[in-house]
């Protein structure tokens, strides 16, 4: 009888010792699974019309790695028609990375639920959206607003080197559009690090750290 309880004894542990370890590798594996994942599902961004009537640009071709906001500009260049974001879209902004080996987009893990744009301070108080609240995204015609996507609250920085692209998906002129614009992650010297440091590009004067600072603890507050 004693040697049956013993053997059944064994086994439970070695059972548990087993659920154990596993769960300990499916932690390890949700943690460790890598930067890059499967293929993009945007096959069809800025399709012919948007070109057309849309720009959209990063404020700089090449980042550091650990640049930790890409600032985009859209300039709508519609004389009447305000380029909006689609009432049941999910994430505002989407990050993808160039695999060269296969040849593809392909998405990036991060951390959090949603990707949301933040706006700076300047934004928030233009006429079109009242005193401190939130810009909506929407760029009426012949207008243009710049966009942040803070890096640093959906991504453990830094980023590996390579060709990446921002994807706002599901935005209105007319109809559904899928804009993207692409950058790159580089090693910069120290040189170059402190000659960008210094540059200020024209038109984006008002993306200065300060702004950036008082608009980001406010970003935490409203996006928590």
């Amino acid at each position: 009888m004693s040697d049956g309880i013993g053997k059944t004894i064994r086994v439970i542990a070695i059972l548990v010792i087993i659920i154990i370890l596993s769960a300990a590798f499916v932690i390890y594996l949700s943690r460790n699974r890598g930067f890059v994942g499967g293929s993009t599902n945007f096959r069809n961004v800025n399709d012919k019309m948007i070109r057309d009537l849309i720009v959209m640009e990063t404020e700089w071709p090449d980042y550091p790695a650990d640049t930790d906001v890409i600032k985009i500009m859209i300039i709508n260049h519609s004389a009447t028609e305000p380029f909006i974001p689609a009432a049941d879209r999910g994430d505002e902004w989407i990050l993808e990375f160039y695999d060269d080996k296969n040849q593809e987009w392909r998405k990036t893990r991060h951390i959090g639920k949603n990707l949301c744009w933040d706006f700076y301070r300047k934004s928030y108080g233009q006429e079109d959206y009242g005193e401190n609240i939130r810009p909506s995204g929407t760029v009426p015609g012949g207008g243009s607003l710049i966009y942040l996507c803070n890096l640093w609250a959906y991504y453990n920085l830094p980023l590996q080197s390579g060709r990446y692209r921002v994807i706002f998906p599901d935005m209105l002129l007319a109809s559904r559009h899928d804009l993207a614009v692409e950058f790159v992650i580089r090693d910069f010297t120290p040189e170059e690090l402190e000659t960008r440091a210094n540059q200020v590009r024209e038109g984006w004067e008002e993306n200065d750290a300060e702004n950036n600072e008082e608009n980001s603890e406010e970003y935490m507050t409203d996006e928590a």
